[in-house]
């Protein structure tokens, strides 16, 4: 199917603000949530669910119906919002919900979105590596990785595209030269391995979500149904990054080295996703080989995105920090790799 063709969401022009319960009250009862209806404004509940860079959630309520509320741009510049991708994560968006892989998108507004709200809580780390979600997980990547589209250019964001914008933006800024020279050699190795990632690894291209961190994964607590939520940076891009991206998350967001998933942890998942996706286990040696390279790839590409943001941001976070820790950590996993898959990497 056509993307452009299927994806028709409600798009309104009014910015909302939680310290106007009125005006959101009315805006949501004209929306065709199901089963809500709010009159009175002593009824309506406001929770805050979490708070990132870009986007502050709630938890809109009222009696025992509850919606979500994301809220975004407050707390960036408008030099940062253009690589944000907007517009494609409210498309990606309203087409997922369609398939029942992602929250109903009830409306888009100038400043956010109100969402179906998922009963459940944010899974934990340790029981995202635990063998029973690492299978769940993997069943919905297969379902996420195998929707059947046409491409449209528009919609293909892959890693190769972002490292492009990043490291312009940061080349740039940099000023002194044992930064530019550093820097030079992030860049150096960013291209080897996209040469690397074009000699060895064949793989056609696929929606993926491009950010599964376990601050993303919802589950069920009775049910232990897992789901996906944040799909901002959602786009057609490699299914190996996707996968590799997720699997590097369980070094935490601090990205300890210690808390890198063992090879029985990266093998055991992507057993899981080949026996669903496949039914074979004869590409596993290839899938680790695959994602162990798109790991050190993810792992440089926020380490990118972090310099980036210590010069776009107005945020008081420590980027620095942030961005030196996740080249440390891809300089580790290119070791590993070297030891692993020396033949392959020789550079």
């Amino acid at each position: 199917m056509e993307l452009s063709s299927i994806i028709k969401y409600p798009y309104h022009k009014i910015l909302l603000n939680v310290q106007d319960p009125r005006h959101l009250i009315n805006f949501v009862n004209n929306l065709n949530v199901p089963n809500w209806k709010c009159t009175e404004i002593t009824s309506l509940s406001i929770k805050k669910l979490c708070g990132g860079i870009a986007n502050t959630a709630y938890k809109i309520s009222c009696g025992t119906k509850s919606v979500t509320l994301r809220l975004s741009g407050f707390e960036t510049n408008k030099e940062f919002d253009k690589f944000k991708n907007i517009e494609i994560e409210f498309l990606m968006l309203d087409l997922l919900s369609k398939m029942g892989l992602a929250p109903i998108l009830y409306a888009r507004t100038l400043n956010g979105s109100i969402l179906e709200y998922y009963k459940g809580r944010k899974i934990k780390l340790e029981e995202m590596r635990s063998a029973m979600f690492q299978k769940k997980i993997a069943s919905k990547f297969v379902q996420l990785h195998t929707l059947s589209f046409e491409m449209n250019k528009k919609f293909k964001i892959t890693c190769w595209h972002l490292f492009k914008e990043y490291t312009t933006v940061i080349k740039t800024h940099l000023v002194e030269e044992s930064e530019i020279l550093h820097f030079q050699k992030i860049e150096k190795l960013i291209l080897n391995l996209k040469q690397l990632v074009k000699k060895t690894i064949q793989s056609d291209l696929c929606i993926c979500h491009n950010d599964l961190n376990y601050s993303n994964i919802i589950i069920n607590p009775k049910t232990k149904e897992v789901k996906f939520i944040d799909f901002e940076f959602c786009a057609i891009n490699n299914p190996w990054f996707d996968l590799g991206n997720h699997l590097v998350q369980y070094c935490s967001k601090d990205t300890i080295i210690e808390l890198l998933p063992t090879n029985k942890e990266i093998t055991t998942f992507l057993q899981f996703y080949l026996l669903e996706k496949e039914s074979s286990l004869d590409r596993i040696n290839f899938a680790v080989y695959a994602s162990r390279l798109f790991m050190l790839l993810a792992t440089l590409l926020w380490g990118c995105w972090g310099q980036m943001m210590f010069f776009l941001s107005n945020l008081n976070n420590d980027y620095p920090k942030y961005y030196k820790q996740k080249y440390k950590v891809a300089y580790y996993l290119l070791d590993q790799l070297r030891k692993e898959f020396g033949a392959k990497i020789n550079f």
